[in-house]
């Protein structure tokens, strides 16, 4: 590849502006570095710092190269840098400075830098993989998206939500609702897992009636009914998500509707509701959550008193002072990106492996089974805890491992670069065969509710993670073309035939 071809590739069609973004975000972390340097008298320097840059200078500029090139700064690339730029530079750089974080004493601010330049890495190797389109026969391979005209759409949509509160309703009769752990770090659950994605369909009815809205109102056009189901069934997904406790629920929620804003009426977040969303969200929606799900133990768990523990979540944070809030959301906030320190955990044991090199690897294709078919050694989503323990980061709960710690784990700087390459490759699949989601409500729909988990599952092995997403988004897209073919093209040919 010539360096004019690899430009092609990695560059945006107009550099200028990401330059400046670029020097800017370069800029903020200099002046972090010399208010740290000052603050803490020369403890961390330039070798802590550096890294933390050059992940974020990365991040930023690849978010705002998608932008320029296709409105696509939501696209699978792009919320990966939102992932790197949140777990490798600012969740490191807080990690590596926060001498009272609860996992210091498995990681040094040396093994904490390492962390992060292998994070760079890693996310280059994305980079290159998605630009590169290596797997672009596989789009033209799959059928594409069906569809429907926005009266069809209805009764399909109608089918969705019946399918997804009667999983949900499951999900409560298998006493799966509330956050758990069983003793073996992996989800407490006795739902089967086809039956928890199902479960997100209420999700998908909410983001095709924004999708609807937003669409209609960029072309001029008013929809004051979906605007209004909008409404109702946003405040239906809080109202069901809010006793759980868990923040992924929410998150889940905004990036929804960051995504159907950006694509549907082609509008920037701006940066005052940017602010204001973090702000909040840090000091307010995690704490609370953070504390709700932790209140009590055993016997007297949030879930068997969730009135009392409501109520102590929400008196906890109104006691505190700003600093104590501010302080309380950081390390609240952060700690849900504490995939590197995981990393420095690996660099500071400086011991083998829990496992062979490939074998975490090889569970990509045994994960598509189901988990009564694997052993329960050998489910992916298992291996957080064994990990936690191997490394004593926790004897009771999973931790976050992320994909460059997997690759690290497997075959080190040359598995972290190439194997990054390859999912950059998968990323990108999922981008194209949704790529009309500027303009299709329901190629938008299904990526907006999803866009939050591209995020959160690169914590995790690319088993769990990667495999996770393709299968979510199998279920998804095989459900609409068989309630499209049962409730629309099948009575259209019988109405045909019997004409």
């Amino acid at each position: 590849m010539t360096s004019s071809t690899l430009w092609t590739v990695l560059a945006p069609r107009r550099s200028e502006p990401l330059l400046a973004l670029t020097v800017a975000a370069v800029a903020l972390i200099a002046a972090g570095l010399g208010f740290l340097t000052v603050r803490y008298e020369g403890e961390y320097g330039l070798g802590i710092f550096l890294p933390a840059a050059v992940v974020a200078a990365l991040a930023v500029w690849t978010i705002r190269s998608e932008h320029v090139r296709s409105w696509d700064a939501f696209s699978p690339l792009g919320l990966s840098c939102i992932f790197y730029l949140a777990t490798f530079s600012i969740g490191a750089l807080y990690a590596a400075v926060d001498l009272d974080h609860p996992l210091r004493h498995v990681y040094s601010v040396e093994g904490m830098a390492q962390a992060m330049w292998v994070g760079a890495l890693g996310l280059g190797g994305l980079i290159v993989g998605y630009r590169a389109n290596l797997f672009r026969f596989v789009t033209a391979l799959v059928p594409a998206l069906p569809r429907v005209n926005s009266h069809q759409a209805g009764a399909v949509m109608i089918a969705v939500a019946v399918i997804g509160w009667a999983a949900r309703g499951v999900v409560f009769a298998t006493g799966s609702y509330f956050y758990a752990y069983d003793n073996e770090g992996a989800a407490a659950t006795a739902t089967p897992g086809v039956v928890i994605m199902l479960a997100i369909l209420p999700t998908l009815v909410v983001a095709y009636c924004g999708a609807r809205y937003n669409i209609a109102k960029r072309s001029g056009e008013n929809d004051p009914v979906m605007r209004r189901w909008f409404l109702i069934l946003m405040t239906i997904e809080v109202a069901y998500h809010a006793p759980r406790g868990t923040r992924a629920a929410f998150l889940t929620l905004i990036m929804m509707v960051l995504v159907l804003r950006y694509y549907g009426l082609h509008k920037r977040p701006s940066l005052k509701a940017t602010v204001a969303f973090i702000l909040v969200g840090m000091i307010v929606v995690f704490p609370v959550l953070f504390s709700l799900r932790n209140e009590g133990q055993g016997s007297q768990a949030y879930e068997q008193n969730l009135g009392y523990a409501a109520q102590s979540a929400v008196d906890g944070l109104v006691a505190q002072s700003p600093t104590d809030a501010l302080d309380a959301g950081f390390t609240s906030t952060f700690d849900r990106f504490s995939g590197a320190t995981s990393l420095g955990a690996v660099f500071q044991c400086a011991c083998p492996p829990p496992r062979d090199p490939g074998v975490t690897l090889s569970w990509v294709a045994t994960s598509v089974l189901p988990s009564s078919v694997l052993g329960s050694t050998d489910r992916p989503e298992r291996f957080g805890y064994e990990f936690g323990r191997y490394y004593g980061i926790s004897d009771y709960s999973g931790i976050a491992l992320t994909q460059v710690g997997e690759m690290w784990l497997n075959y080190e700087w040359l598995g972290v670069f190439f194997g990054l390459v390859l999912v950059g490759g998968v990323y990108r699949v999922i981008g194209d065969y949704y790529g009309r989601r500027s303009d299709d409500p329901l190629a938008l729909a299904i990526y907006a509710t999803v866009a939050w988990a591209i995020v959160n599952t690169q914590e995790t092995v690319v088993a769990a993670g990667v495999v996770g997403i393709l299968k979510q988004l199998v279920i998804f897209t095989v459900l609409l073309y068989g309630l499209t073919w049962l409730l629309v093209a099948a009575p259209s040919r019988l109405r045909s035939r019997a004409a």
